[in-house]
């Protein structure tokens, strides 16, 4: 049974302000249900915990596919290496022919020359695709830098404004944060 559009709003409203803070626990999800509900019936603050919990659960899950899906594979890293070096064009084809890697040859590039310094020689569509590859390899490892300096912490007993509701506390959570951004 999906809820009644009044329950979408509260659980979005929940759930709007659990971005930065998920609930840590069914309990202090049940506070937040009713600190937004006031007086709902029992049945209904149960419904609308399950929904959050799945929900919850969801999101939970789309993170973790999108941390998985910016890992590099070992041929990236190895693309990211040569990258990294700062050679261009032809001295860049040749750099990933030393260092082993060579070009897939399946879907577009399943005509390509085994070597990618070859395929450069060649020129259109093989200097075009090598860019591209450069490019996605490039986009790949600058998002994992940024997924991996993620960071998620819950934030107990702090609500909407914790630096305006406990300082103190707030200031205990900030600290360490501050510290591991100064290096």
């Amino acid at each position: 049974m999906s809820p009644t559009r009044k329950q979408q709003k509260l659980i979005d409203a929940i759930l709007g302000t659990s971005k930065e803070a998920q609930p840590s626990e069914p309990a202090d999800l049940r506070w937040r249900i009713r600190s937004f509900a006031g007086d709902l019936p029992e049945d209904k603050i149960e419904r609308v915990q399950r929904s959050l919990e799945e929900r919850i659960e969801k999101l939970e899950e789309s993170k973790r596919k999108a941390a998985k899906s910016v890992q590099l594979t070992d041929r990236e890293r190895r693309i990211w290496q040569v990258i990294q070096r700062g050679a261009k064009g032809l001295q860049y084809c040749r750099e990933l022919d030393s260092a082993g890697i060579a070009p897939l040859r399946k879907g577009i590039w399943k005509d390509c020359p085994r070597k990618y310094e070859s395929a450069y020689r060649q020129g259109e569509p093989w200097r075009h695709r090598i860019q591209d590859e450069k490019s996605k390899v490039r986009r790949k490892a600058e998002l994992a830098k940024l997924v991996k300096a993620t960071h998620f912490e819950v934030m107990e007993g702090l609500g909407h404004f914790p630096m305006s509701e406990s300082p103190q506390q707030f200031r205990r959570y900030l600290l360490p944060v501050l510290e591991r951004i100064a290096g």
